[in-house]
């Protein structure tokens, strides 16, 4: 249950020993209190030289229980009733674990200091019930959880944020504090050629507007209630006592839980104790939500948002320079670089929809027989048998989950995206109202490229740049070659760049028909109208099919 080094043990008299992982919250959600005293990680620890523990450690927790063996496996067999103990049930606001970039996540309580140790508790307040249980696993880093959780809260106060910043910026331009060294010339506006001075500065201010966003957002008060069950907050890691009744009352969180949040990764479902949580759960708490969170969905965004800003920045750059067309190309390779890391990453979709149905709580894994058995026999208790248990898994869980589009990218993101692809735009945009050109001049800017182009057109390429790498995200399949890695790599490579260029030529072409537009404001709006209804088309469609 605790993360890495705050090792627990549970020793009966008869020196068998069992392993909590750090999803085992629900083990004991409905035990009996014990006697109970807890043990350090230490040289008198059996797990200690045990080589096969370091695979586990991150998910390990442990207690010492003055009870045979015996006593407990009847003790299991009489599993179904999750009590809720009202003076240890505790909550922490989901954002306040997400301060300072989400310490709480990134660090074992083992590796801090006690008075910090200390401290996780007091994050923590009594409540009376809870918006979410965050299920996780503690072989994933710190640090993608951390990721996932702030852009799924804190998408649109980083926007807001951003907006504000570039706001300050506009008006440092105006007040002509903020020099606009750079000159370049647009042609084809209305069947004019225009000359326009523009600067860098909202590029530069861009990228650190957006990190302030996001460490901002998890000081502003939620406008919902975000009341979390967290482990390490939740669960007092100094005190014994406190620490025991704690365990020992994971079934009042459970039941008093409105929504479980699992914030999925590829190590999640092989973890026994994960499975037997998601089963507490839905023993303790039939009418409740469970939402899955997988990670890789907020790291795909992450990896395209970095690799579309750089590829914008080069643009940007190029264009004020006589070899464009000949530079715009290596301008765009960072594309090229995001299509094959996302290929990578949403092949974790494929992992996951796979994992589900073809679900076995057999074969998860489980360093403590003794553990196996507890939770084995709670899963008979409450499923009727383990089968029962694997078809609930693949069928009604699954089906649930997935009706949910959990593993698709909600259009939310894309808005964060297009501020990536439509910075430099905007740079130029600021420079064209500064320097006093005509109002016909930019209402045909504006629909043609500002709305046109760089928001419904780059909605909808992107739409299809990321359908391209879901449909063909594993690498090809060649039997014969299968001996020969390199030719199959080269295959693999071959298959990314069919798909970028694929994108690349709907975005170009796209591109083409924007300056087509530009000669009269109405041809612009017709453009503009058409992007808008494609982009609404494709996002509609594919909100529907995930459905």
């Amino acid at each position: 249950f605790f993360p890495s080094s705050s090792n627990l043990h549970i020793f009966t008299r008869m020196g068998a020993n069992v392993s909590a992982d750090c999803c085992s919250k629900g083990d004991t959600a409905s035990i009996p209190s014990e006697t109970i005293r807890a043990a350090g990680a230490d040289a008198e620890n059996p797990t200690a030289a045990d080589p096969d523990a370091k695979a586990s450690e991150a998910d390990s927790g442990v207690y010492e229980v003055a009870e045979t063996a015996p006593h407990r496996l009847k003790v299991m067999k009489s599993l179904g009733h999750l009590e809720v103990d009202e003076e240890i049930l505790r909550g922490v606001s989901l954002r306040k674990t997400l301060r300072g970039f989400g310490r709480v996540w990134q660090f074992s309580p083992s590796d801090l200091p006690v008075k910090e140790r200390e401290a996780l508790w007091n994050k923590s307040v009594s409540v009376k019930s809870l918006a979410f249980f965050i299920s996780h696993t503690w072989r994933t880093a710190g640090k993608w959880k951390v990721l996932a959780l702030l852009l799924r809260t804190s998408w649109a106060f980083v926007i807001l944020c951003g907006a504000c910043c570039m706001s300050i910026v506009v008006c440092l331009y105006a007040l002509e504090v903020l020099p606009r060294p750079l000159t370049g010339t647009d042609v084809g506006i209305l069947g004019l050629t225009l000359t326009y001075h523009s600067g860098p500065w909202l590029l530069v201010a861009y990228v650190p507007s957006i990190l302030l966003g996001f460490a901002l957002a998890p000081y502003f008060p939620s406008l919902k209630n975000d009341q979390s069950f967290l482990d390490v907050t939740c669960i007092h890691q100094e005190d014994q006592a406190l620490m025991e009744r704690g365990v020992y009352g994971l079934g009042g969180f459970l039941v008093r839980s409105e929504k479980m949040l699992i914030l999925w990764s590829q190590p999640y479902l092989s973890r026994l104790w994960c499975v037997f949580e998601i089963a507490a759960y839905r023993a303790a708490n039939p009418e409740g939500q469970i939402e899955l969170a997988p990670v890789f969905v907020e790291l795909t965004v992450l990896v395209l948002w970095v690799m579309i800003f750089c590829s914008s920045c080069l643009s940007y750059v190029v264009s004020f320079t006589e070899y464009f067309w000949v530079a715009m190309p290596f301008a765009l390779v960072p594309q090229l670089v995001a299509a094959h890391f996302l290929r990578r990453l949403i092949s974790q979709k494929h992992e996951l929809i796979e994992s589900m149905a073809t679900f076995d709580v057999g074969k998860a894994e489980c360093r403590e027989e003794f553990d196996r058995k507890f939770v084995m026999t709670a899963i008979d208790a409450w499923y009727g048998s383990r089968e029962a248990f694997n078809h609930y898994v693949q069928g009604p869980i699954r089906n649930e989950l997935l009706q949910k589009r959990s593993t698709q990218i909600p259009s939310a993101y894309f808005i964060v995206l297009i501020t990536a692809v439509s910075a430099p735009s905007f740079e130029v945009f600021i420079g064209f109202c500064l320097d006093g050109f005509p109002a016909d001049v930019l209402w045909t800017r504006v629909l043609s490229k500002q709305i046109g182009f760089f928001l419904a057109s780059q909605m909808a390429s992107l739409k299809i740049l990321l359908y391209l790498c879901d449909r063909f995200a594993m690498p090809p399949s060649i039997p014969h070659l299968s001996s020969f890695p390199r030719i199959v790599g080269m295959c693999d490579f071959l298959q990314t760049l069919l798909i970028y260029l694929s994108y690349i030529l709907v975005d170009l072409g796209s591109y083409a028909i924007c300056r087509r537009s530009q000669r009269h404001v109405w041809s612009a709006a017709l453009y503009c109208s058409a992007m808008l209804l494609l982009a609404g088309l494709l996002h509609g469609c594919w909100w529907r099919r995930c459905g």
